[in-house]
């Protein structure tokens, strides 16, 4: 299982042999801080060091970020290139038909079935070499895909775990003149920061923004040092290292680990790495077990007595309710019971019953909206049902 980490000048390329490199220019990739001139560098002086040397095209794009990323790319000395690592469908498509090096296709964000990834090698044929799978693909599941595949596959060892991307500029509001020296969307802009949840006590979160978007991160990185063996049993073939954010220091444990594994090793990484590790979805993917959580359980209708929901509340006022049961009819002396979001229980009974004109009403059905006399302690989205107490 072969180990690939990222490309900078603070790789020292004469501490490997044989090494697999990743080079990001700026132009092209997510991450990358490379100019032209450096990506042609530092390609050229790993071939010379008998290095394997990938580019980096990762970016997603549109129309006119195409042309541009294109434009790039025709001036990059491709003979120190032994493949090209793509993401995005037209950057696929364009380097299929314009060029002869084998297709690293990275399917991290998309693609998580048998099926899609047939079709890509199929219209790949033999140029797609390598395949970068996400890693939401728990063991269970690679040990079911990998046989099935033609073509060798790599999976992200250790590194940070990508939440959110969006291409607008979000950390640069606000910032002063003198704060940031960048223009939005240079070669050079580089913005870094931490961020915080406003609705739970999550927080952590690295930000990061640069010329192509914005970035949040899961506050705990991905680490599946501790599983060497297995992913080799598995069948995965190359490991990739995130050593983009990583200390010299920290980089150094991972390797040594990689070469070596022991359990003393993963702790020494353990203990140097600034964020907590965790192995995602490695030995479970129970994403769908959060779906039912998605939905606030206590005002989750119970049909047999639902009436419908609470929309506003004028407090000492009125309650707004829309209703939402067509087979029940609210009406005058009816009690009601309310449960909020918050889990609390309260009881109503209609001592008066208006539409939205304002005129009263003995009775109302349907999908009505209505408005009933008030009680404290009931917040919107509170849920409304028949109370036989």
């Amino acid at each position: 299982m072969s180990p690939i980490l990222y490309l900078s000048d603070s790789v020292d390329l004469k501490k490997f042999t044989n090494g697999e490199f990743i080079i990001e220019p700026s132009a092209l990739s997510r991450f990358g801080k490379l100019d032209l001139k450096k990506t042609n560098l530092l390609s050229k002086e790993a071939k010379e060091n008998g290095h394997k040397v990938y580019l980096e095209w990762d970016i997603l794009m549109v129309e006119k970020d195409f042309i541009k990323s294109v434009e790039f790319f025709k001036q990059i000395d491709l003979k120190n290139i032994d493949a090209i690592r793509v993401q995005d469908p037209g950057a696929i498509n364009w380097c299929l038909e314009n060029t002869t090096h084998d297709l690293h296709l990275n399917l991290e964000t998309g693609n998580h079935n048998y099926l899609g990834i047939k079709s890509w090698l199929e219209k790949g044929k033999s140029r797609i070499s390598r395949i970068v799978l996400s890693i939401e693909w728990s063991k269970s599941q690679l040990e079911e895909l990998l046989p099935r595949l033609s073509c060798p596959v790599e999976f992200l060892g250790m590194g940070r775990i990508l939440l959110f991307y969006t291409p607008r500029y979000l950390l640069n509001v606000g910032l002063s003149n003198r704060e940031s020296t960048l223009e939005v969307g240079d070669t050079g802009h580089w913005l870094e920061a931490a961020g915080q949840s406003e609705e739970s006590p999550h927080k952590g979160f690295p930000l990061l923004e640069n010329r192509h978007g914005t970035f949040m991160f899961l506050p705990s990185d991905h680490c599946l040092l501790d599983y060497l063996k297995d992913l080799k049993e598995v069948g995965i073939s190359y490991l990739r290292l995130d050593n983009r954010f990583m200390s010299k220091e920290l980089l150094e444990s991972v390797l040594e680990q990689v070469k070596a594994p022991s359990i003393e090793g993963f702790q020494r990484v353990k203990e140097i790495s600034e964020a907590r590790l965790i192995r995602g979805f490695y030995n479970t993917n129970k994403s769908d077990v959060l779906f039912k959580k998605l939905k606030n359980h206590r005002i989750q209708r119970r049909d047999e007595n639902y009436l419908g929901q609470i929309l506003d509340v004028n407090k000492k006022n009125y309650l707004a309710i829309k209703l939402k049961n067509p087979k029940k009819t609210l009406s005058l002396g009816d009690n009601l019971c309310l449960q909020t979001p918050d889990g609390k229980t309260k009881y109503l009974t209609v001592n008066w019953l208006k539409d939205c004109a304002g005129n009263d009403k003995d009775q109302a059905s349907g999908e009505d909206l209505v408005f009933v006399n008030h009680v404290g302690g009931v917040s919107v989205r509170a849920s409304v049902y028949f109370s036989h107490e």
